[in-house]
C-alpha cells in the first residue's frame, strides 16, 4: 500500500481494528472496508527514534534559529508490515450462524441445554475478519436473523414455514403481487411467527414499489425467483401450514 495511503488512513479513520484468531493471518479492519497484513523486507535500515520531530513541526518551533538536539536510535529494523485491500473472510460466519440453527421457539430450550453459543453482532465482530460494513453484508447474504440481538440462520423447514404463512396470505386475501401490504401481513401473522423474524423474512422475499396503498403503507412487490419457488413446493408440503 501506499505510505500516503496507509496515512490516510490513520489520520481520518476513528478506529482501525486488527482482527484475527491465533490460527489466523491477521487483518486490519476499517468501519467499510478490510486489508491484508503482510511482512515484507527493505535492504534500507528502519530506525525507531522516539520524539522525533518532524520537517512541519521543526520549521514551526524553530523559524529563526537553528538547533541541534540528540536522539537515541532505540531500535533497528530491516522488516516491515504493509497493506493489501482483501476480500473479507466471512467464511468462519457461515460455520458459526449453522451450529445455532433457529428450528422455532419450541426447540429453543434444547439450544441452551445442549451449550451452544449464539452471537451478537459484536461477537461476530471478535471472531469474524471483516469490517463492520462488510459483515452487515454477509449477514444479510447468509439471509440470517436477529433473534433476541442474537444472529442465526433460519433451519430451512422453519423458513419455508414462515414464507408459506406469507404466501397463503397473499392468496387467501387475493392480494396482487405489486399490492402487498406489508403493514397487514406483520399484524395478521403476528400470532404465528415473532416480529422480528417476520419482518426479517418479508423483506428479503419483498421490494417496495414506490407507491401508497389505501392503508397509507407503501405496497410491496414479491421477487423471489420463480425457480426457487417451484423448487421449494417440490420438497414441502405447503398445505401444512395452512
Amino acid at each position: 500500500m501506499y505510505p500516503l495511503l496507509l496515512l490516510g488512513l490513520v489520520q481520518w479513520e476513528k478506529i482501525l481494528v486488527f482482527r484475527g484468531d491465533k490460527e489466523d493471518n491477521v487483518v486490519l479492519c476499517t468501519k467499510d472496508r478490510t486489508y491484508e497484513v503482510k511482512e515484507a523486507e527493505t535492504s534500507n535500515s528502519l530506525l525507531l527514534i522516539p520524539d522525533l520531530l518532524f520537517l512541519q513541526e521543526v520549521s514551526s518551533c524553530h523559524q529563526t534559529n537553528r538547533a541541534l538536539r540528540h536522539n537515541k536510535v532505540v531500535g533497528v529494523f530491516y522488516k516491515y508490515f504493509e497493506l493489501r485491500p482483501c476480500k473479507p473472510r466471512l467464511q468462519k460466519l457461515r460455520r458459526i450462524l449453522e451450529e445455532s440453527h433457529y428450528r422455532g421457539p419450541e426447540h429453543e430450550e434444547d439450544l441452551k441445554q445442549s451449550g451452544i453459543k449464539i452471537y451478537s453482532f459484536e461477537d461476530l465482530l471478535e471472531c469474524v475478519q471483516a469490517s463492520e460494513e462488510e459483515l452487515r453484508a454477509g449477514l444479510y447474504e447468509s439471509l440470517a436473523c436477529e433473534i433476541g440481538g442474537a444472529w442465526r440462520i433460519l433451519e430451512h423447514e422453519y423458513h419455508f414455514r414462515v414464507l408459506s404463512y406469507i404466501l397463503n396470505l397473499v392468496e387467501e386475501n387475493s392480494w396482487p403481487l405489486n399490492k402487498v401490504s406489508r403493514k397487514e401481513t406483520l399484524k395478521l401473522l403476528s400470532n404465528l411467527v415473532s416480529q422480528d423474524i417476520l419482518e426479517q423474512c418479508f423483506d428479503w422475499y419483498t421490494e417496495p414499489t414506490g407507491n401508497l396503498d389505501f392503508n397509507g403503507t407503501y405496497s410491496l412487490v414479491q421477487t423471489m425467483n420463480f425457480n426457487l419457488m417451484v423448487n421449494i413446493y417440490s420438497i414441502f408440503d405447503i398445505s401444512r401450514y395452512k
